[in-house]
């Protein structure tokens, strides 16, 4: 898991050494932690098959994420967890 950590990390530090320029990122990952999170604006993530799980503004430490899945029936996120 510590690789996959440091490969997301350098997705992170790759993203925010091209500043001010639009950009779309994939990330093909189970394990999206609130420090990756943080970097993006936006985020799309799919299901199996492709379905549209959530598309929209993370908001500020991904609280706009966390309330749209907290309002649609997931378990409230607890400050110490991942969201």
């Amino acid at each position: 898991m510590v690789g996959v950590l440091r490969t997301n990390m350098n997705s992170v530090a790759l993203c925010r050494a091209i500043p001010g320029m639009l950009r779309t990122v994939l990330q093909r990952d189970a394990l999206l932690t609130l420090l990756i999170l943080q970097v993006f604006d936006r985020i799309l993530l799919l299901r199996k098959g492709g379905q549209t799980v959530y598309f929209g503004d993370l908001g500020y430490s991904a609280t706009t994420l966390i309330n749209y899945f907290e309002q649609n029936g997931a378990r409230k996120c607890l400050p110490e967890e991942n969201p």
